[in-house]
């Protein structure tokens, strides 16, 4: 019997030693939800007992309310969990298992066993099990994730119980029942055995490393050498002199561990050992390289990058270094250095910061004490391309339709807000649009950290900045707040992420007319509800209305972009402001995208189209004489 959450029951007879259930056609239970996987479970008919195994998916299989971890025996009673579904096993009713009366072909009992399964039964059940449906995914997303992505191989399963001899098999019903309250159990990292073609895991990109003796003698040699150089701030001084110094006494202790050396190539150490002490180790010539846009550095043997060029940053594939550091110790202090020229502490007591290099780099690093694989680095490189709405629509971000509206909002001075989720080019988009302001206008530009270029030339850019080794002397809020005084014609504001909502708002509910500004969010919904949180977050005891009704009075439009699993992004969603009714701020869908398909390659395909709704300011447009294109609104 099987039965959906919130479903009728249904049953379905099998006369067969052994059933496979799972999302896709081919099994012979399909469960078409996107939290099942291709192929989830299977149960088996073994000495006349049901054996229920879960076929490493990744939300998991269930038996009353637990988890199971390995093959386990079914009994009468028992209900088997399997995503929104509930299943249960019953006798056939009102025939017996061997009757085959009327010509019905009943299931044959297995040939008897010399011994009971054990684990190498166990394992054989498990042999082509996939873990392909993600956690908590729902049938659209189901689509877009990949089917071949790694992750770690599951223990061994223990010894399967040995079932007790008992009676010719009988055919089961599957049935389902009212789906119960069940303990939640974290899922277990599993991982598809690895087969010809498959990309291989991030955890295999590591560098071609010595044996593990010889990496602890290099970390040795880094420690010792870096308390000889240590100059002020715990910093080995990075002039020339020191980097000599730096060598020659690296070649000096590698010369007392020869004995401990054997079989590495040590030929470039004493070089390498001086860079970490000096410089930026490895990573100096990654930050030379103009067409390296990403950093990561997970733990000490473990460095990886996008390389792009720079026409285009979209779908770039993560590749290996070959390079690594000496020791956690080296990270670290490669970091600190990179910190100390921002002002910045980075140690077990100050294990998280960020900071801008002078060439606009991000920098980004957690200490080892907050780590478990070591010290983290991420850098991003700051775009040298200035995308334009028409380069843009040309890459197939938005259409032109779109560009055309939100060109006119630019020159009405409506207040734009661009949101999107992590990655999916938001600053991208809103330097676009930034671009687009008459040239003549003075425009005072805000960051967390400076990373947008503007070609206009009255622009002045504004970020916190630190005092060293303690809390910022300026925030978001507080920049944000000065911007309004600074007589812009435009205020530009890359990603609002809290208390300076309150000063941004309260600025374009002014008649601070034409603001730009982003925030992370994937629909226009969430945008404004997001905003209203970070209004509240400011401190100011409001009522939900009245920072609902400034919300309406200040933001005009919402531009909303997705980063889809192709790697590519687009705007699916440009909504109107309309209003506040009932105490929710209200919208209307201007433009949206419909996704239709993936193609061969697993590139989404779809289109952008009109809603057949027509802004309201437009209008006010058409009432000043304002010449504007309303055939861009019609549906098609």
């Amino acid at each position: 019997m099987i039965t959906e959450k919130g479903g009728k029951p249904r049953s379905e007879q099998f006369e067969q030693n052994e059933l496979t259930i799972g999302r896709v056609q081919g099994n012979d239970i399909v469960l078409p939800k996107g939290n099942i996987s291709k192929r989830h479970s299977r149960i088996v008919l073994r000495d006349g007992k049901f054996i229920i195994v879960d076929l490493k998916s990744t939300n998991g299989t269930f038996v009353n309310g637990k988890r199971i971890s390995s093959p386990q025996v079914l009994k009468d009673s028992d209900k088997i969990y399997i995503g929104d579904f509930t299943l249960q096993l019953e006798p056939k009713p009102g025939e017996k298992p061997s009757s085959g009366k009327n010509g019905s072909a009943q299931a044959e009992p297995p040939p008897p066993m010399d011994d009971p399964p054990g684990p190498d039964a166990a394992e054989k059940l498990f042999d082509d099990g996939e873990e392909d449906a993600p956690r908590g995914s729902t049938g659209a997303a189901d689509e877009l994730i990949p089917d071949d992505e790694p992750a770690m191989e599951p223990a061994i399963p223990p010894r399967l119980p040995t079932p007790p001899p008992a009676p010719k098999p009988k055919p089961a019903v599957v049935e389902a029942r009212e789906e119960l309250p069940r303990q939640r159990e974290k899922p277990q990292p599993v991982a598809k055995k690895s087969t010809p073609g498959m990309k291989p895991p991030a955890m295999g990109f590591k560098a071609d490393l010595p044996p593990l003796v010889a990496l602890q003698a290099r970390g040795a040699v880094f420690l010792s050498v870096s308390k000889a150089l240590a100059g002020d701030a715990g910093l080995p001084p990075d002039d020339e002199g020191s980097v000599e110094k730096a060598r020659a006494v690296v070649e000096k202790t590698l010369g007392s561990l020869q004995s401990k050396l054997k079989g590495a190539n040590t030929d470039r150490w004493a070089e390498q050992i001086a860079a970490e002490l000096t410089g930026y180790g490895p990573l100096t010539e990654l930050l030379e390289d103009p067409n390296v846009v990403e950093i990561f550095v997970n733990g000490p043997h473990q460095i990886l990058v996008r390389r792009a060029p720079e026409s285009s940053s979209v779908g770039i594939p993560l590749t290996p270094v070959s390079a690594y550091f000496s020791s956690d110790e080296a990270v670290a202090l490669v970091v600190r250095r990179m910190m100390h020229a921002a002002g910045l502490k980075f140690d077990a007591e100050h294990p998280v910061a960020e900071a801008r290099l002078a060439d606009g780099t991000r920098v980004n690093a957690v200490h080892h004490a907050a780590c478990v694989r070591g010290p983290l680095i991420t850098i991003s490189r700051t775009s040298t391309r200035q995308a334009t709405l028409a380069e843009l629509v040309d890459e197939g971000w938005l259409s032109k339709g779109m560009a055309d509206f939100l060109t006119v909002c630019l020159k009405a001075r409506r207040n734009i807000c661009v949101c999107g989720g992590p990655g999916a080019g938001s600053g991208t988009l809103l330097a676009a649009l930034a671009a687009a302001i008459d040239h003549e206008e003075r425009i005072v530009l805000v960051e967390q950290v400076a990373r947008l270029k503007l070609p206009q030339p009255h622009v002045v850019t504004l970020e916190p900045r630190p005092v060293r080794g303690g809390p910022s002397a300026t925030n978001m809020r507080e920049l944000v707040g000065n911007a309004v005084r600074m007589r812009p014609n435009r205020v530009v504001v890359h990603e609002v992420n809290g208390g300076e909502a309150l000063e941004l708002s309260m600025a374009m509910a002014g008649r601070q007319d034409g603001t730009l500004f982003s925030s992370y969010a994937s629909t226009a919904r969430d945008c404004l509800d997001r905003l209203e949180t970070m209004i509240r977050m400011a401190g100011l005891d409001v009522q939900a209305k009245v920072v609902r009704e400034q919300i309406a009075a200040s933001v005009n439009v919402v531009v909303a972009l997705t980063r889809f699993a192709d790697g590519t992004s687009r705007v699916t969603q440009i909504a109107e402001v309309t209003g506040v009714e009932v105490d929710l701020v209200t919208t209307q869908d201007i433009f949206t995208f419909k996704r239709e398909r993936l193609d061969d390659d697993g590139h989404v395909q779809g289109r952008f189209q009109a809603t057949g709704s027509q802004p309201r300011f437009y209008e006010e447009l058409q009432r000043r004489g304002d010449h504007v294109d309303v055939g861009i609104f019609r549906e098609h």
